[in-house]
């Protein structure tokens, strides 16, 4: 058997290309919209007929492929000079939890959390970061 190069911007085996997988992903994330709503989006606005499953299988791909990017992020952020955190309240399936950011230079790290407590904060950057940290004046103490 004899194959060649996939095209630019398909992931072999899929029907969906990368760009398009980036995009289900953010809405379903980041967009909370849910893999029903994502699957009537994608048949109204581009006429794709796809399962949940396919959606769900997208998703859990996706996260495979960046999380050992993300964990050597989580390890050399606390190294940085310079962080801003943040913390905004969010709902996940009605209940109330806490996105943490951690932002530097180029860059910015989520971390969901169940509390906003300075226990959060040492989960994200150890405990002790010998760097600036800026907040928006929320007190993590002790």
């Amino acid at each position: 058997m004899v194959t060649g190069s996939p095209a630019s911007g398909i992931v072999p085996g899929k029907d969906l290309s990368i760009d398009l997988q980036a995009l289900l992903v953010w809405l379903g994330n980041y967009g909370h919209i849910s893999y029903s709503k994502q699957q009537e989006f994608l048949r109204e606005l581009g006429g794709i007929e796809i399962g949940i499953g396919t959606l769900q299988a997208t998703n859990a791909r996706v996260a495979d492929a960046v999380k050992s990017a993300v964990e050597e992020l989580w390890k050399w952020a606390p190294l940085q000079a310079n962080l801003h955190v943040d913390e905004t309240p969010w709902c996940v399936k009605g209940v109330k939890e806490w996105l943490w950011t951690a932002t530097g230079q180029d860059f910015c790290l989520f971390h969901a959390a169940d509390t906003r407590s300075r226990a959060e904060l040492e989960t994200m950057l150890g405990h002790e970061f010998a760097g600036v940290l800026s907040s928006d004046d929320f007190s993590v103490s002790r």
